[in-house]
């Protein structure tokens, strides 16, 4: 039965739920197929786009995709929000270990 893992993927209509479904899938065989740390050897080593993209046996496009995802190329990524609140607790004073 296939689909049957992916049944409560996602929210909202059939179209919506497809095309979450689709973006996990490329996202994990973008990891799989090109790891971050050879893709990153690899890049500071050609940087040249169809061959990287050939020594990975994807295309171009993929490629393109995946440097862009790892910040190597393309415009730079604005930093992830802090979602939590550095503590404002003392640290830990030297003489209570003693």
């Amino acid at each position: 039965m296939p689909g049957v893992l992916h049944a409560k993927l996602g929210v909202g209509d059939r179209e919506r739920q497809k095309g979450l479904i689709e973006a996990i899938a490329n996202e994990f065989a973008g990891h799989v197929l090109m790891p971050s740390p050879l893709v990153k050897r690899e890049w500071v080593r050609w940087q040249d786009l169809a061959t990287v993209a050939t020594i990975f046996n994807v295309s171009a496009e993929a490629m393109n995709r995946r440097l862009e995802k790892l910040g190597l190329i393309g415009d730079p990524k604005p930093a992830p929000r802090m979602y939590f609140r550095r503590t404002l607790l003392p640290a830990p004073c030297d003489s209570l270990a003693a």
